[in-house]
């Protein structure tokens, strides 16, 4: 089993290096664009008006854009299954004395694990700019972040299990999209027909606190979404076709 999960973090690493080295890119740059309207150029381009608002708008996005990224590590199993398709890793696994059970447990620990990086690296982020900002730590932001968490491990669980069922990481990415697409339609249609009036009356605080209202439950649901995650790869996994060894038929006899 140790074999199984140093393969799945050797194979994977370049995922997990680019996500990491995007998400310090885009947090050194955020700190760059804060220092600049404090002290730079920036603080004279924004005006007395709006640059309360901006500010604030540029406090959310900080904190928000790199946990997203982080968060994005844990779909890097989806782009594997798909390797191993390709390569026939899932015939040769059938035969190794491990079982199909333990082999779906490498993925899920793998994905646990990516998941506790991203919140603690998005708590670190929120603590830096928090600092920078002058500001406290925002019950919101923690809602949103503590949210990510089953939302992320009921993605890469959905990824990996449709990759393995359609036997294809881009329909299965399709799926995924689609299945988003058909939730977000009425919000979108709803903001296409709104009047300018309305839209001013348009605000999301409203949800946000709700989302924020059950933070300590978050990763509850994400434990719980893992394990049934585990009940759905093991299954996914044992279908027959994963392991299909094409047999030369012999010529009959006469």
């Amino acid at each position: 089993m140790k074999g199984l999960i140093y393969r799945e973090l050797y194979l994977t690493r370049k995922t997990y290096i680019s996500a990491l080295f995007t998400y310090l890119l885009i947090t050194l740059l955020l700190v760059l664009i804060n220092l600049s309207i404090s002290f730079g150029n920036l603080k004279d381009i924004i005006s007395a008006e709006n640059g309360e608002s901006t500010k604030n708008t540029l406090f959310y996005l900080s904190v928000i854009i790199p946990s997203a990224i982080l968060y994005l590590m844990s779909a890097a199993n989806f782009e594997l299954v798909d390797k191993d398709m390709t390569t026939k890793w899932l015939t040769f696994q059938y035969t190794i004395p491990v079982s199909i059970k333990k082999c779906a447990l490498v993925k899920i620990l793998i994905i646990t694990v990516s998941i506790i990086i991203a919140f603690v690296l998005s708590m670190a982020n929120m603590a830096l700019f928090c600092t920078l900002y002058g500001r406290s730590p925002d019950r919101i932001l923690m809602g949103v972040l503590t949210f990510l968490m089953p939302l992320t491990a009921l993605g890469a669980i959905a990824l990996v299990s449709l990759t393995l069922f359609f036997r294809n990481s881009t329909a299965a990415a399709m799926a995924i999209l689609a299945a988003v697409f058909a939730v977000a339609y009425p919000l979108m249609m709803k903001l296409i027909m709104a009047s300018e009036s309305d839209l001013d009356s348009i605000s999301l605080m409203p949800y946000l606190n709700r989302l924020a209202d059950f933070t300590c439950f978050y990763p509850i649901i994400a434990i719980v979404t893992l394990a049934i995650g585990q009940l759905v790869l093991t299954a996914a996994l044992d279908r027959r076709d994963n392991y299909r060894i094409k047999e030369k038929k012999e010529a009959p006899t006469k």
